[in-house]
């Protein structure tokens, strides 16, 4: 996905990140800055800029170390980072609101930005969605009356409200948290590709699917991806640009 986005940019994956960015350095020696992502826990890394990102549904003050919750350091290490996003706000969300969020996730004047995900495109998994015996599937997603739609996320429940807003909603599967489905959910999608059922999944899940469900599949050629893209509240898509920036200027 990172390579999708940006196909000009050098993409690296590496479980031990101080490795990693070794190996960027020596190999390819015109890198002058590196964005890692889930990095904020690495000890072992010192981060020159950092972002503290937290969702809307279950803001980290809110929730508990692991096993417990879901945050994985102490509340006072939000300190560290210089500014924190609120992820999966709604797009009407007021005023009155932020600044209580504000008031709750800021440290000593932090800056809290607030960001919401919008819809960029629905795509077909597969280029060309040819089905079996000269039965061609739906290639419109505008023809397209009713769906079912899965996903593996942590919190899906947004997806199926996205889906929602354009279509009807004709059932939901909810996998594990980063997780592909399992066998039998597997066959029962299949099945119900089979049977002319329309489906849909979000960006990451069709990632994870990619390398595994073949192209001659039923599920491959009935099934949507709905594409977003990251949009900021008021003036914070600038503010974030503004503070990026500041600190570059400041080490180069």
């Amino acid at each position: 996905m990172a390579k999708r986005a940006c196909p000009s940019e050098l993409v690296a994956v590496c479980e031990r990140r101080v490795d990693g960015c070794r190996k960027i350095a020596a190999l390819h020696p015109e890198v002058d800055v590196v964005v890692l992502d889930d990095a904020y826990q690495h000890r072992a890394l010192r981060l020159g800029f950092s972002l503290l990102l937290t969702t809307y549904v279950r803001p980290h003050c809110y929730d508990a170390l692991l096993p417990v919750g879901r945050r994985r350091d102490t509340l006072l290490q939000g300190k560290r980072a210089n500014a924190v996003v609120v992820t999966g706000c709604p797009a009407t969300l007021s005023e009155a609101e932020r600044k209580v969020l504000t008031g709750e996730l800021s440290h000593a004047g932090q800056p809290v930005l607030f960001a919401t995900l919008q819809v960029s495109g629905i795509e077909p998994f597969l280029p060309i969605r040819l089905g079996e015996d000269g039965d061609s599937s739906v290639q419109d997603w505008t023809e397209v009356q009713g769906v079912f739609a899965f996903a593996g996320i942590a919190n899906p429940a947004p997806f199926f409200a996205q889906v929602e807003e354009s279509k009807r909603l004709l059932g939901t599967l909810v996998m594990g948290d980063h997780r592909l489905p399992t066998a039998r959910q597997m066959m029962y999608l299949e099945r119900m590709a089979r049977d002319g059922m329309a489906l849909i999944t979000t960006e990451k899940d069709a990632a994870r699917l990619s390398g595994c469900l073949p192209s001659g599949s039923w599920l491959a050629k009935r099934l949507w991806v709905m594409r977003v893209e990251l949009g900021f509240l008021g003036g914070d898509g600038e503010c974030l640009k503004s503070l990026i920036n500041g600190y570059l200027e400041s080490v180069r």
